[in-house]
């Protein structure tokens, strides 16, 4: 599949949400493919599992927000200095067409959506 995105800490793990860390703002963006496409396989381990959950409820064409819990993300150990420990972060990704594998189901078409909710 190929992808625009954009990625934010939304929260630190055990802060409050809107808290500013070393990190900056929280909500700043933190990763970004810019104008360019990613692209990549779904299911792989080349991406998070986040992705690999959030991208198939997609439509081709359609642009979301998801809420991935640390447990789908980069868990506990963070990843480099960009993002923390245990921290919430937020994907901004636009599904572009011409790359959507057809057995892609189209689930929902939802503008927020959230990844493991029940541990948010």
């Amino acid at each position: 599949v190929a992808v625009r995105y954009e990625t934010r800490v939304v929260r630190e793990a055990g802060d409050a949400i809107g808290k500013v860390g070393e990190l900056g703002e929280v909500g700043e963006l933190i990763d970004s493919s810019g104008d360019e496409l990613f692209d990549f396989t779904l299911g792989s381990e080349d991406v998070l599992e986040a992705w690999n959950l959030a991208i198939p409820t997609m439509k081709p064409n359609e642009r979301s927000v998801f809420l991935a819990h640390p447990s789908l993300t980069y868990g506990e150990d963070g990843a480099g200095d960009d993002i923390p420990p245990g921290a919430l972060l937020e994907f901004t990704i636009h599904l572009f067409p011409a790359k959507v594998e057809a057995t892609a189901p189209n689930v929902d078409e939802t503008v927020g959506k959230s990844l493991g909710a029940g541990k948010l």
